[in-house]
């Protein structure tokens, strides 16, 4: 008899299938209902592809059981729902294609994604997208990759270039290599952009395929011009935003970093300014707008244009404030903007600053002690009252100090007070008191991000002050001479300022001067002869950096009849250090020789 158990239904679903003459897999659903204790219904649905008519018919099944020996009674009714199948495929397929679209990232990301969806979708062998910018040239992405890596064939690339003109949403079938087929619409009708799909010979383009993929070509033009219009804007707003953002080159001897908070944004309400000033004096500048995103940001470029204005004209730091006080009184949003204006003199060793309610600029010597330039502290701008001036403050920078000026948005945090915030800042530059300002900027960042991110902007500024003078002298008969005097000097170069391929040229042109001291100086000296002595001295400025090498013995000329035992492999010393440094001064005399290498930091 029948019953609603689970183990009663199985067998009665098997004895259905054996009566109705199809396999299981060929069933999409299935229904059980009990009408009583010995009478059961079961309802199957189908589909069957008729092969000579490519149609699919959908078939419901249901049989009437009394009992599991007995045969069922079946009901068939069939009805053509090829139209219902290809919608609801065409439905999927769609919404998969969008989805692979959105995830995409840049354009070139997603007509790649875009290619192999449709290469999938519509069984081609080649999916081919092309974007022609406004000069004419073509921008080529496609599926499978390592076709396209190959070279796009002829015919392919002539389907789209006659395509491209098209009015949108056409499609063409074109003829290929080989009898191929190629179906290729444009996906703008500006003529800018086009795709096309290659089937393989013998692989007929049915009606279904051409509307499917005009269908997905349609959307991809879609996506596509929503692509091409976002990344306009997003030029523009970058464009913009870098231009009102601090100079993206600085003088040597400067680095700085620079952290928006509100993404995707590249500018906040913070920024920093570096001026070059009459006499090689330096202005800086490190401000702090209230507030984030887009209206922070428009007065911060105002601001940051009136102290270029007004910095070169200025005697010194606080006149340059109460000039910005004027205009920050009259423009909306600009009061209460801190301030930290200095002028840096490189030659007599100082900072002069005044300080508009902005946190104290934090000042390392080489040795890794820090101070606060605390002085001459003031309310934001365009709040100090009228009968007020500002102050202005004068610190020293002995050889090797690191300036850091920096905003709030570096040392606040809301579970710690700002003086242990701007404690940690300072330890995290002493830590690196001998590195390249560049690094140095990337570890202060990097030791004071919160584990959060950041919730304000951050702008950080660092200035390196030139260091001592080195100065190196050994034996050239020690086999430690060379390794110690380039260790040296590898040594002091980031201390001033110097890296990259600049410190790369400098290391390699000492290298072969010294080399070629210690080698000549020292042949054909008697034995009782002092020993001969090798010098190495350097000095920068934030203009140029000079080195000298020096020894004590006697300038050899190389006889004539000289064997070289390396034909080919000697005698370019010189022309490298000419090749890698700006001035080279070679001083040959009887008591020793002199050479001077100079390399402009600026260049």
């Amino acid at each position: 008899m029948l019953a609603t158990g689970k183990a009663t239904w199985d067998e009665a679903l098997l004895l259905f299938l054996e009566r109705s003459g199809y396999p299981e897999e060929s069933y999409h659903t299935f229904s059980y209902s009990p009408l009583r204790d010995d009478v059961g219904v079961i309802v199957g649905f189908l589909c069957v592809v008729s092969e000579d008519t490519e149609r699919v018919i959908g078939e419901r099944r249901m049989a009437t059981l009394r009992d599991l020996g007995s045969d069922p009674s079946v009901v068939r009714t069939a009805r053509d729902v090829t139209a219902e199948r290809l919608a609801g495929q065409r439905e999927a397929t769609l919404a998969g294609f969008a989805a692979a679209l959105a995830a995409a990232g840049e354009i070139s990301e997603m007509l790649t994604t875009a290619a192999r969806e449709i290469a999938a979708a519509v069984h081609a062998c080649q999916v081919t997208t092309t974007l022609w910018s406004s000069n004419g040239s073509p921008a080529i992405a496609g599926w499978p990759r390592s076709a396209h890596g190959h070279g796009v064939p002829a015919p392919v690339t002539e389907a789209l270039d006659a395509v491209r003109h098209q009015p949108a949403a056409s499609i063409t079938l074109l003829p290929g290599d080989d009898g191929a087929s190629l179906l290729a619409a444009p996906l703008d009708g500006t003529g800018s952009s086009a795709i096309a799909a290659n089937f393989p010979a013998g692989q007929p383009v049915s009606a279904e395929v051409r509307e499917l993929f005009s269908v997905l070509a349609s959307h991809l033009a879609q996506v596509l011009a929503k692509a091409r219009d976002y990344e306009q804007a997003r030029t523009v707003a970058l464009t913009l935003q870098h231009a009102i953002l601090g100079p993206t080159e600085l003088p040597h001897g400067f680095a700085a970093r620079y952290t928006p908070a509100v993404p995707p944004l590249e500018v906040g309400g913070d920024w920093y300014d570096v001026v070059p000033l009459p006499g090689g004096r330096i202005g800086v500048v490190v401000g702090d707008c209230v507030g984030h995103g887009l209206p922070a940001a428009a007065v911060m470029g105002q601001l940051r244009s009136a102290s270029q204005a007004v910095l070169p004209r200025a005697p010194g730091p606080a006149e340059a404030l109460a000039d910005l006080d004027t205009f920050a009184s009259r423009i909306p949003g600009a009061e209460c903007a801190s301030v930290l204006c200095a002028i840096i003199d490189p030659a007599a060793g100082t900072v002069t600053y005044s300080c508009a309610g902005h946190p104290p600029p934090i000042l390392v010597t080489a040795r890794g002690d820090h101070d606060l330039l605390d002085e001459a502290r003031s309310l934001p701008l365009a709040m100090l009252p009228a009968n007020w001036r500002r102050g202005e403050a004068t610190a020293s920078l002995v050889p090797g100090a690191t300036l850091m000026l920096y905003t709030d948005g570096l040392v606040e945090r809301r579970d710690r007070s700002i003086g242990k915030g701007i404690a940690a800042a300072a330890a995290a530059v002493a830590e690196r008191a001998h590195d390249h300002p560049d690094h140095v900027a990337d570890h202060v960042m990097s030791a004071m991000t919160p584990a959060a991110g950041w919730d304000d902007d951050v702008a950080v500024l660092i200035y390196r002050h030139p260091p001592a003078p080195l100065t190196v002298q050994l034996a050239a008969d020690d086999p430690s001479c060379l390794t110690v005097l380039r260790a040296r000097l590898r040594q002091w170069l980031p201390a001033a300022n110097i890296g990259g391929p600049q410190a790369t040229d400098i290391m390699i042109a000492v290298g072969e001067a010294a080399a070629n001291a210690v080698e000549h100086a020292t042949a054909g000296r008697p034995a009782d002869a002092a020993p001969v002595q090798v010098s190495l001295t350097a000095r920068a400025d934030p203009a140029m950096v000079q080195l000298t090498i020096a020894d004590t013995g006697s300038w050899l000329y190389p006889p004539a009849d000289r064997e070289d035992p390396a034909p080919g492999t000697r005698g370019h010393g010189v022309v490298f250090m000419h090749a890698l440094m700006d001035d080279v001064t070679i001083d040959p005399s009887a008591i020793g020789t002199t050479v001077t290498l100079t390399k402009d930091l600026k260049s």
